[in-house]
């Protein structure tokens, strides 16, 4: 390889972008990611590697999905996609994981990495109290409002006939005054 395209790999390897390369080597940003694609490298800037190498931690850590999603303002889907394609050794020169697999389609994790928690059962069961209180003052919330919109219903009814009659008599009496 020239000297030149080492210099340009060196760049990429540092973290620089197409674009700050072509500007201090005064080549094009196609010629430059040529450079990059001959020499195996991966298109993928290291901001969003950490990124996605940190997604991937947080979910073999426990993390659920969708938590780590919230956290990294991306979607649920995109999340899957990130930790499969760090896991199958995706980006080019990160290992596969040997302990991940496919089941029916699907991403398992290690057995020693999937976390203990209690059953959907379990949970309603320690809470159902406060969930029917609060289902109960929720029902007594909407029960009040709907008696307050039939009020206001009422009255907003009444004062537009008032309206209605207090335009009619003031048409009158200035018919009557002309």
């Amino acid at each position: 390889m020239p000297p030149r395209d080492d210099e340009i790999i060196a760049l990429l390897k540092k973290g620089m972008h197409l674009k700050e390369i072509s500007e201090k080597v005064n080549l094009s940003e196609r010629r430059i990611r040529n450079i990059r694609d001959q020499a195996g490298l991966s298109d993928i800037s290291p901001e969003i590697l950490s990124r996605d190498l940190e997604i991937t931690n947080l979910y073999d850590s426990g993390e659920k999905v969708d938590e780590i999603a919230k956290a990294f303002n991306i979607a649920i889907h995109t999340t899957r996609e990130i930790i499969k394609r760090i896991k199958r050794g995706g980006y080019g020169g990160y290992p596969r994981d040997p302990q991940f697999t496919l089941h029916n389609g699907k991403d398992e994790r290690p057995a020693n990495k999937k976390l203990s928690k209690r059953s959907d059962a379990e949970l309603v069961m320690k809470y159902q109290g406060d969930l029917i209180s609060l289902q109960n003052q929720y029902e007594g919330l909407l029960e009040t409002y709907r008696k307050m919109e039939s009020r206001y219903r009422d009255e907003i009814a009444a004062l537009g006939r008032l309206l209605a009659d207090l335009e009619m008599k003031h048409a009158e009496e200035m018919e009557a005054a002309q």
